[in-house]
């Protein structure tokens, strides 16, 4: 890895007295697994013959399957 500094001023010229040279700093981590919760909590009404827009409470994540058929009962 290579790190290159841009400074600002004239080609050529050196840089104005009492000037600093900003200082970059750089972390590195390395990449690891984590798993997610496999129940997430979702809400919205779901009624006969009607469509129901039902979502997470969970930012950013996306419901991809409600395993339920027409005619199939419900708890509440």
């Amino acid at each position: 890895m290579s790190l290159k500094t841009l400074r600002e001023g004239v080609p050529g010229k050196s840089p104005q007295a009492g000037a600093s040279n900003a200082a970059l700093t750089v972390t590195s981590d390395s990449a690891r697994r984590i798993q997610w919760p496999v129940n997430l909590q979702a809400m919205g009404a779901i009624e006969v013959s009607q469509e129901a827009a039902i979502g997470s409470p969970s930012a950013g994540l996306r419901l991809v399957e409600i395993r339920a058929e027409t005619g199939n009962a419900r708890l509440r």
